[in-house]
C-alpha cells in the first residue's frame, strides 16, 4: 500500500507538534494522492501552483492509496483486492503499522481520518477497527476521531432522496419528479433483489492521469503505472457499493470516544443532505433524539457563514453552503472551521 506525508509548514520547533491528518478517497478506487492531494487539499494544485488553502498549513497529512489496486498501491495477484468492507478496514490497518514501523514518532502525535464520499463507509469500519486494537494494546497510536464527507454511508437513503431533493433546489419539474422517482423505486427494488447491480463510479481525468505518470512518478523515482480511478477495485466491490454502513456509525457512538464528524456540501447530489440527515436520525444511539432536538449552531469564518453545525456528546453535524460533493475544494473556508472543531 503506497501512502504520501507532507509534514506541515505551521511555525512550529517540531513536526509532532502538530495532529495528523490521514485522507481517503472515494470511488471506490479513487486515489487519495491525485484526486485529494492535487485537486483539493495538498500544497499544490494540478498544474503544480501552490494552493491559497492547503491543510499542510496546520497539519500533518498523510494521503493513502487505498484500497489495495488504487493509485501507487500494488496487488502482486488478484487474491491481493479486496471484496468487503471488512477487508479494507483490515488493510488499513496493516498500512498505519507499516507507516508507523517507519515513522515511530508520530504515535502519540493526535491523528484523525477524514474521508470523501466511498471513503467515509471505509473511514467509518477503519475508525473501529483501529480504536478497537489501539484499545487492546495492539497498535500504539492516539486516533482521537473520524470525519465523513459527503459519505456514502446509507446509499438507498441517499438515492431515495434524490428527486424532492431536486425538485426543491429548483433543479427539476413535477414530470421530472415522477421519472426520477419511478427510476430510484426500479433502483431500490434491484437492490434488494440482486446484489451486484451496479451504479456509480468515478470518472478520471487526462490530466491528473498525465500528472501522476509523469512529472509525479519521475520525481518519486517510481516503476509503476498510478491508476486514478481503478475499474478493477470497483469491480471487486461490486456486491458490497450499495450496502449501509450505518450499525458501523452506531458502533462509533455507543462503544467509542471517537468524535464522529458528518459534513455535507448543500449542492451535492450523489451524497444529499437530505439522504444524510435521513440516515442519521434513524441511528440506534441512546443520544440520538437529545441530538435531534439540540440547537443548530452558525458556522462562521471570517464574519461570513459558511453553514451550520449540530452537536451532541461526541457526533457533530455540518451543514456546509456553497458546496458540492467535494467540500474541501468547494468551500476551503468552511472546512478549515471543521477542522479546528475536529483537532480541538
Amino acid at each position: 500500500m503506497f501512502w504520501w506525508l507532507y509534514y506541515t509548514t505551521a511555525d512550529v520547533k517540531s513536526y509532532y507538534e502538530k495532529p495528523l491528518i490521514i485522507w481517503l478517497q472515494g470511488g471506490p478506487g479513487g486515489s487519495s494522492t491525485s484526486y485529494g492531494n492535487f485537486e483539493e487539499l495538498g500544497p499544490l494544485d494540478i498544474d503544480l501552483y501552490p494552493r491559497n488553502y492547503t491543510w499542510v498549513k496546520n497539519y500533518n497529512v498523510l494521503f493513502i492509496d487505498n484500497p489495495v489496486g488504487t493509485g501507487f498501491s500494488k496487488a502482486e495477484n488478484i487474491s491481493g483486492f479486496v471484496k468487503t468492507n471488512a477487508q479494507i478496514a483490515n488493510d488499513l490497518l496493516e498500512c498505519i503499522r507499516g507507516f508507523y514501523k517507519e515513522l515511530p514518532k508520530f504515535k502519540p502525535v493526535p491523528t484523525y481520518i477524514t474521508t470523501e464520499s466511498y471513503g467515509g463507509k471505509m473511514g467509518a469500519e477503519f475508525a473501529l477497527v483501529w480504536n478497537r486494537a489501539q484499545n487492546a494494546g495492539i497498535i500504539e497510536s492516539n486516533l482521537k476521531g473520524v470525519a465523513l464527507g459527503d459519505a456514502w454511508i446509507s446509499p438507498i437513503d441517499s438515492v431515495m432522496t434524490w428527486a424532492p431533493y431536486l425538485l426543491n433546489m429548483g433543479v427539476i419539474d413535477k414530470e421530472d419528479f415522477k421519472e426520477i422517482e419511478a427510476d430510484t423505486k426500479v433502483l431500490k427494488e434491484k437492490i434488494e433483489t440482486d446484489p451486484i447491480f451496479r451504479y456509480f463510479i468515478q470518472v478520471g481525468t487526462q490530466s491528473l492521469y498525465d500528472l501522476m505518470n509523469g512529472p509525479v512518478k519521475e520525481a518519486l523515482g517510481l516503476n509503476i503505472t498510478h491508476i486514478i480511478q481503478s475499474g478493477k477495485v470497483y469491480d471487486f466491490l461490486r456486491e458490497d457499493f450499495m450496502k449501509p454502513v450505518t450499525n458501523i456509525v452506531e458502533q462509533l457512538l455507543n462503544e467509542t470516544n471517537l468524535n464522529v464528524f458528518v459534513y455535507n456540501g448543500q449542492l451535492d447530489l450523489i451524497v444529499d443532505t437530505p439522504g444524510t440527515l435521513r440516515w442519521i436520525e434513524k441511528l440506534k444511539w441512546k443520544h440520538i433524539d437529545t441530538w435531534k432536538t439540540s440547537k443548530r449552531h452558525p458556522l462562521i469564518s471570517q464574519d461570513i457563514i459558511e453553514g451550520y453545525f449540530k452537536a451532541y456528546h461526541n457526533l457533530r453535524v455540518y451543514w456546509v453552503n456553497r458546496a458540492g460533493h467535494m467540500v474541501p475544494a468547494d468551500n476551503p473556508a468552511a472546512m478549515e472551521v471543521i477542522l479546528q472543531h475536529l483537532t480541538t
